[in-house]
């Protein structure tokens, strides 16, 4: 009984499905026989039988054999990594060629998962655990880390990994339009206007992808790619972008830059969450918020010659309604009182008034020194309730101004009636001057609908201290002049 018919080079002919394949393993084989090739031929059954047993148990152990086949057989492909020689690397622009392997090649070389970069599986976990984390990092445009978790995945049964690998196919499709797509981002910054608008018109009509390559240019970019697509996320209302521009506009140097960023999140606002927006509150991002402002009221004042319609232009539109909205988000909502105090200061250049009446408070009765400043509702002070923070009522003198908002034409009558003095001016027209003494004064004036300068001044010696307000016009009876008509330049805080 022969085993093995071998040649004189120790291949074997036939016997062994493995002829050609294991030939140096067969080498040594024979070569630890007794007496080589002839020796082997003249074993006696019972020495062969020993000699099937050991070949059998050798070629057994080869790998690629016996039970490691069979469990290589029942793995899915999908979920085994890549070996280099099965990874393909395409350009953007390259299309998949019909005679690869039906999932799409990815278009970046993929160095292989890290744990310390892309979260993996644990058994037990399951598949939608590992179809969450994948589309995490999906989100994060980090296509490879996504596979890569799906790769890893343990412990799920032929119908769950038939999904994992539906998904992963699905994956490195969408990446192929992902890179191609961050093309189109790049030309978004392009000095051809054509170019430019085309880009943005695809990227607006590419969905869901398109979002994910502008956030991550937005992240990524240099400054003049990453706030042109701050500025189509905020034309698709994309409210999930609010950290990554918030973020950026962190680290931005570039004034413009900084500006156009700003513009963005105060179109974002409207359809965002207001808890989005908080970290720009916070004394670690507040900053960049603050500054972003800063540039905005800058390039509005220097660079647009304080013209809106200019400024439109420049940063686009809805640009300075949404610096007139943080300047009056600043004053309503802010703790700090540098950011009041600033957004004080920028009212006047965005034509922000409030409700109410400018009050400018003195020490001596003619405006000799400086006491403190607020918005009052109306002039209308009983005896000795000026509001002085040290409870003074004697030697003192007050100037209120601000704006009267008429809504039709017509002539309209002023009285004010006080102890002491008095003077009023409408539209830089002094109407009457009553000083140093009590007074009771009327005076009438044509008006026109829009905004009117108004002008009071108060002062007080010593006794009795009140002051009245009031007017009237053929359209209404006497009543006195609160805010309902008035209008005034925010005041910041003293401290």
């Amino acid at each position: 009984m022969r085993l093995f018919e071998c040649n004189e080079n120790g291949s074997c002919s036939r016997g062994c499905r493995h002829a050609g394949t294991h030939r140096v393993r067969h080498q040594q084989f024979h070569a630890l026989n007794i007496g080589g090739n002839e020796s082997m031929r003249q074993l006696p059954v019972s020495s062969a039988r020993v000699a099937a047993i050991i070949g059998a148990l050798i070629v057994f152990s080869l790998p690629g054999c016996g039970r490691e086949r069979k469990k290589s057989e029942s793995e899915p492909s999908s979920l085994r990594p890549p070996t280099p020689a099965q990874e393909e690397h395409v350009t953007p622009t390259e299309e998949a060629s019909p005679s690869t392997s039906p999932a799409p090649a990815m278009a970046e070389t993929v160095t292989g998962p890290s744990t310390d970069r892309h979260p993996v599986s644990v058994p037990g976990q399951g598949i939608a655990h590992a179809l969450s984390q994948a589309d995490a990092l999906r989100q994060a445009g980090d296509f490879d880390g996504a596979v890569s978790v799906l790769n890893e995945v343990q412990g799920i049964s032929g119908e769950e990994a038939a999904q994992a690998s539906a998904k992963i196919v699905e994956l490195k499709n969408e990446k192929r339009q992902f890179l191609t797509l961050l093309f189109a981002v790049e030309q978004l910054a392009s000095e051809d206007p054509g170019a430019a608008e085309i880009a943005a018109e695809k990227l607006l009509s590419a969905g869901d992808t398109a979002r994910i390559a502008l956030r991550k240019a937005v992240r990524e970019s240099r400054d003049s790619v990453a706030v042109e697509a701050a500025r189509l996320l905020a034309d698709s209302e994309d409210s999930g972008a609010v950290p990554d521009i918030i973020a950026r506009l962190l680290r931005t140097r570039g004034a413009l830059e900084k500006a156009k960023l700003a513009g963005a999140l105060s179109r974002l606002a409207p359809v965002s969450s207001p808890s989005a927006f908080v970290p720009l509150l916070s004394e670690k991002f507040f900053p960049a918020n603050h500054e972003g402002a800063i540039v905005l009221a800058a390039v509005f004042r220097s660079a647009c010659k304080a013209d809106s319609n200019e400024f439109e232009r420049v940063l686009g539109a809805g640009s300075f309604e949404s610096l007139r909205s943080y300047v009056g988000e600043a004053l309503e909502r802010t703790n700090n009182p540098a950011v009041a105090r600033w957004a004080a200061e920028q009212a006047p250049l965005v034509n922000l008034f409030v409700p109410g009446i400018r009050g400018e408070y003195y020490a001596g009765t003619s405006f000799e020194k400086h006491v403190f400043d607020r918005i009052d509702d109306r002039i209308w002070v009983d005896d000795r309730k000026f509001p002085y923070p040290d409870g003074r009522q004697d030697d003192i003198s007050i100037r209120w101004t601000g704006k009267l908002a008429i809504e039709k034409q017509g002539r309209y009558t002023f009285k004010i009636a006080s102890d002491d003095g008095n003077r009023l001016w409408v539209d830089g027209k002094l109407l009457f001057d009553h000083w140093g003494s009590p007074a009771n004064n009327e005076a009438a004036v044509d008006l026109s609908p829009g905004m009117h300068d108004i002008r009071i001044e108060f002062q007080q010696g010593g006794g009795g201290a009140w002051i009245r307000a009031s007017w009237l016009s053929p359209d209404f009876a006497e009543k006195p002049l609160d805010s309902s008509a008035l209008r005034a330049l925010p005041v910041a805080p003293s401290n």
